[in-house]
């Protein structure tokens, strides 16, 4: 949403979200197959309407599957078995690629896949996503946000790498990813009022 303040957590999410240099070749960032101009999905209509799949860093090599929608995505539960409906609830994709349970937090979990993939962002291992943030120009805030030495490359990159996931995962869930302004937000906050349609609508 046009002018809402991030925390600094956020702020960090953001310039790893929109930073070109997290892939092999330099030049594929998050924002590339969630774009905002698409709802933070893939942002190109026509790609949309076919397949669907985006092309990742290396020229040639797609994705294997529709870049779902980093937006309203942060009130996924870790996934869990609801025994009373008996059906699978949480989690970020139907094929349970990320439960959440490994840092409790599905959108995290979610976001350190692309890096890895060498279908989407190509990074070989932990340790160079890694040191290409140590080498960016907000490793000073991750830093600030984090504490003094919590950006590791060595025997703790993994416990970095959790940290950049959550920090995505921040910005993903901010006001600016989330800014709950459909017309339904605004009924509910008393502030329009309904056509007679969409309030048939509603009661369907």
């Amino acid at each position: 949403a046009d002018g809402a303040s991030l925390s600094a957590k956020e702020q960090l999410g953001k310039f790893l979200f929109f930073a070109p240099s997290l892939s092999v070749p330099e030049g594929q960032s998050c924002a590339a197959c969630h774009g905002p101009e698409g709802g933070f999905t893939g942002p190109d209509e026509e790609l949309n309407k076919g397949g669907a799949v985006y092309e990742g860093a290396v020229k040639g090599r797609f994705g294997n599957r529709k870049p779902p929608a980093s937006s309203y995505a942060g009130d996924s539960p870790i996934l869990y078995f609801d025994r009373k409906e008996k059906v699978w609830v949480g989690g970020m994709f139907w094929d349970g690629r990320a439960t959440g349970k490994r840092i409790k937090d599905p959108l995290a979990e979610q976001a350190q896949g692309p890096f890895l993939n060498p279908l989407e962002q190509n990074i070989p291992d932990i340790k160079t996503v890694c040191i290409k943030v140590k080498n960016s120009s907000y490793a000073d805030l991750f830093e600030k946000v984090w504490g003094k030495s919590s950006l590791d490359c060595g025997k703790n990159a993994s416990a970095t790498y959790d940290r950049i996931a959550k920090s995505i995962a921040a910005y993903e869930r901010s006001k600016e990813v989330n800014p709950f302004s459909s017309k339904f937000d605004l009924w509910l906050r008393k502030r329009v009022n309904l056509s007679n349609e969409e309030k048939d609508g509603l009661k369907l």
